[in-house]
């Protein structure tokens, strides 16, 4: 009976050691093997960015104030230093330890995905921004940069409904092809 006792507390023992050390040992590995690790900003080559005006070359004169918007705000999310682009060490020279980025919206397209008879349903918008980044030592080009995702919106409704859904498909279409571009960058600099 007390060693019946005695391997019972031991198995009691046993498996709160499995039940504590198991999540931990499996988390370790899950971080461990998938390849995926944090950047900051302190593991670039560059100290700051200067984000210079977005050029716009379509139709629409709403997209450069929105995507310069988006820049800014994913660059600060990731914690770049952002400097203003008109200080005289940005215009035409790249500061020593920083790098000065463009933006040209080349093309702006409404699509249209679902139509029932000749009224369309859904609209998809397709963005596409060329990247200039300088640094002391190069001139790298981005060419046709676009969302990863498909950016779609509900043309139905009351126009004012419908332009209201574009606007907020056109911010997100903005903010992920600020996402694409700041990753690009970070990847290319990273230490």
């Amino acid at each position: 009976m007390k060693r019946d006792t005695k391997n019972r507390r031991h198995e009691i023992s046993n498996r709160l050691q499995l039940l504590f050390f198991s999540p931990l040992l499996v988390a370790c590995f899950l971080f461990s093997s998938c390849g995926y690790h944090i950047v900051g900003s302190k593991y670039l080559a560059f100290d700051s960015i200067a984000v210079r005006p977005v050029q716009n070359l379509t139709y629409d004169p709403r997209l450069k104030e929105k995507l310069q918007n988006a820049l800014s705000r994913e660059l600060i999310t990731q914690g770049i230093n952002i400097v203003p682009a008109d200080r005289p060490d940005t215009l035409g020279t790249v500061p020593d330890r920083g790098i000065v980025l463009e933006a040209r919206i080349t093309t702006f397209e409404l699509r249209a995905i679902a139509a029932v008879g000749e009224q369309v349903k859904e609209q998809e918008i397709i963005m596409l921004v060329d990247v200039t980044i300088m640094d002391k030592n190069t001139v790298s080009e981005l060419k046709a940069v676009k969302s990863p995702l498909q950016i779609t919106y509900q043309a139905t409704g009351t126009v004012s409904d419908a332009e209201a859904r574009k606007e907020v498909a056109i911010d997100k279409a903005c903010t992920e092809i600020a996402k694409e571009i700041t990753d690009r960058v970070i990847m290319k600099y990273v230490k």
